[in-house]
């Protein structure tokens, strides 16, 4: 069970993608996507055992898992901001 931050929106479009074309059944993964949303906290469903990846908005919420003694693995990072001088 893979559980995102937010609503289905265009920035998670390859997770969808990936399912619908069945990318991730031919690398022998079973994927289900549970989308997050304004009244959803997916985040206590990892420790939990109820999901076993969950796309946070920002990496506090892996720093507030290492800080409490959660096993937390960041597996990618998404996006990136670039500062230019």
């Amino acid at each position: 069970m893979f559980a995102t931050n937010w609503k289905a929106q265009a920035a998670h479009g390859g997770f969808y993608q990936a399912l619908a074309d069945g990318t991730y059944a031919r690398a022998g993964l079973a994927v289900t996507i549970q989308q997050g949303g304004p009244q959803v906290n997916n985040r206590p469903l990892l420790p939990a055992g109820k999901i076993q990846f969950l796309m946070t908005g920002n990496l506090l919420h892996s720093f507030d898992n290492v800080k409490n003694g959660v096993p937390t693995m960041v597996v990618a990072a998404m996006f990136r901001k670039i500062r230019r001088r």
